[in-house]
């Protein structure tokens, strides 16, 4: 029977390859062996920095074989090229070991996994493997493994390259990527790359979900978005994958506001009637409304007067859109009513769905719309081609002059204050760089030396 040894407040039964030392022990001398195996067991948790031994005796249970031959030293010393190859702290390498304890057989494989997630995401080391503190997991996988995760998303969330970008730099980069590998996987494996140079966050977000899970939770977000196609939803996982984390429940009632406010020209009077006096969606991820109405009575109310709302705001939106619309559903609905709302107030002149596609692009907060809608009136009023610019703005014009730089608000301000509003448009102010606008109002600087 295998010996038990003592865990604080219970026994715990021995792994496999220490039971048969202290086996092989108890033939010659017991006491001898069972003395230098607490010796290397104590080894261990002060390695491991002073984890309990109930705990060892667990990592041990699921760690490879082999770790119980390690010597005391040998496994201090695998801990510690560990901590030098990853760039990490003891207490992050101890926290990688727990996890996945298989590291401790094969260190080179979170350090070729952390290198190659450093070249693809084209991000400092220390950055990225800061940022896996809270996914571990990741660097738990093979580097084969991690290629193949990416490849796999590439494929479900289309990711494509863009013209003039280099691609796939930090998979082309290792000599393990199999040159049998189908061009498909290939091209996907590119188009993952070229994404996460762009928007690393984003990709190392991603790549912490298992390829299966974002797949099935696509097609929930897809369904709970009126059978939305797959390129859009695509694009607000690409965007904002935290939107692959919300319940089928909570996306569609958030999206369900914006969709009714873009389309509430089209209802009967007594729909947006009641729609507005039953609150819908006020509440927070709570699922009930200030008035008591369920966000399923609220969704169901929303479908029977347009079925296929969501739909058909989806078809509407742009690339710029979708994205914005991303970060929109991490919003509540009451959250969305209030900005919704704040916009008809100060922009009674553009249909719903341009007030919907403007909240979508504006990159500022709500308090900031209106100092800068009203900023914006004071340099564009008395007459002229910036009132009329201003006043037949479209969500996108809108949007680039709503959400422009502080700088860019000054050069605005400036050119009102001295009388040179003829020789610019208002959007040309706001997008025109800083140095071209200098090199062609080179007052611009003094001005703003003297206090604008």
């Amino acid at each position: 029977m295998p010996p038990v040894l003592a865990g604080s407040g219970r026994a715990l039964r021995a792994p496999p390859c220490t039971c048969r030392a202290a086996a092989t022990g108890a033939s010659s001398d017991s006491s001898s062996t069972g003395s230098h195996l607490e010796r290397k067991l104590e080894a261990f948790e002060t390695s491991l920095g002073g984890l309990s031994r109930p705990a060892l005796m667990q990592l041990l249970s699921r760690a490879p074989p082999q770790v119980c031959s390690f010597s005391g030293e040998s496994f201090e010393l695998t801990l510690a090229s560990l901590e030098a190859a990853l760039g990490m702290d003891r207490a992050f390498v101890i926290q990688l070991v727990r996890a996945a304890p298989h590291v401790l057989v094969a260190p080179h494989e979170p350090v070729a996994v952390l290198r190659l997630l450093t070249a693809v995401l084209r991000l400092p080391r220390g950055m990225v493997a800061a940022n896996l503190r809270t996914r571990l997991h990741v660097l738990a996988l093979s580097e084969a493994q991690l290629r193949e995760r990416c490849a796999t998303l590439g494929a479900i969330l289309e990711c494509e390259v863009l013209p003039g970008s280099s691609s796939g730099e930090g998979f082309s980069s290792s000599s393990s990527s199999s040159s049998s590998s189908s061009s498909s996987s290939s091209s996907a494996e590119a188009g993952f790359a070229a994404f996460a140079a762009r928007y690393p966050g984003q990709a190392l977000a991603l790549v912490s979900f298992p390829e299966d899970s974002v797949a099935k939770r696509l097609q929930a977000s897809a369904a709970a978005l009126d059978g939305a196609p797959a390129s859009a939803v695509a694009a607000l996982a690409r965007a904002r994958p935290l939107v692959l984390e919300l319940s089928p429940l909570v996306l569609r009632s958030r999206a369900m506001v914006l969709a009714e406010a873009a389309f509430c020209d089209s209802l009967r009077p007594e729909d947006a009637s009641s729609h507005s006096s039953n609150g819908a969606g006020g509440g927070s991820s709570g699922g009930s409304s200030v008035s008591g109405v369920s966000e399923e009575e609220v969704l169901h109310g929303a479908a029977q007067r347009r079925p296929h709302a969501l739909r058909e705001l989806l078809a509407a939106l742009d690339g710029d859109e979708l994205e914005g619309l991303a970060d929109r559903l991490m919003l509540a609905p009451h959250s969305l009513h209030l900005w919704l709302q704040q916009l008809r107030g100060l922009l009674p002149a553009l249909p719903p769905l341009g007030v919907v596609r403007l909240l979508l692009r504006l990159r500022v907060r709500p308090p900031d719309v209106l100092v800068r809608w009203q900023a914006l009136q004071l340099v564009a009023r008395g007459g002229g081609e910036w009132e009329a610019e201003l006043r037949e703005a479209g969500p996108a014009e809108l949007a680039t002059l709503l959400s422009a730089s502080h700088e860019a608000m000054a050069r605005m301000r400036y050119l009102s204050s001295t009388g040179r509003r003829g020789e610019a448009r208002l959007e040309e102010a706001v997008a025109m760089g800083g140095d071209a606008f200098l090199a062609r109002f080179p007052g611009f600087q003094e001005w703003l030396r003297c206090g604008g």
